[in-house]
């Protein structure tokens, strides 16, 4: 499996992401972090992940904040294949202000089980 995650602060997340891989997945996960939109250009290569996370306040030197790249994205990997991850729980209804789907969001701080609880829930396929 490959997940794409876009948080600017990977500190926050790549440990639980880590122990994740190493206890439920036996390592067989292949992760990859952009700290801001641009690192990912051109889109489409986000294609071959099979989920991405993102997180909605990435760096200030960031081309597009999480809502914009959420709308880029859109056309080209669909909604089934994005998570938000934020340390704000009130954006459920910010995507809906904007016209985005509902997309699944988990919220900072994270650890493994609540990734595992995560991907189960949403994501079952993956698991």
């Amino acid at each position: 499996m490959k997940i794409a995650i876009f948080e600017n602060e990977t500190s926050m997340v790549e440990g639980a992401f880590d122990a994740l891989n190493l206890a439920f997945f036996g390592n067989r996960i292949m992760y990859k972090y952009f700290i801001n939109s641009q690192d990912a250009k051109p889109y489409e290569s986000l294609k071959e992940f099979d989920l991405i996370f993102i997180d909605i306040q990435l760096t200030a030197k960031s081309e597009l904040d999480g809502f914009n790249l959420i709308a880029t994205l859109l056309p080209i990997v669909g909604e089934k294949k994005m998570a938000i991850i934020t340390g704000f729980s009130k954006n459920e209804g910010i995507l809906a202000e904007l016209g985005l789907p509902n997309i699944p969001i988990i919220i900072k701080p994270v650890d493994f089980k609540k990734i595992q609880f995560f991907l189960e829930s949403y994501f079952p396929h993956l698991t």
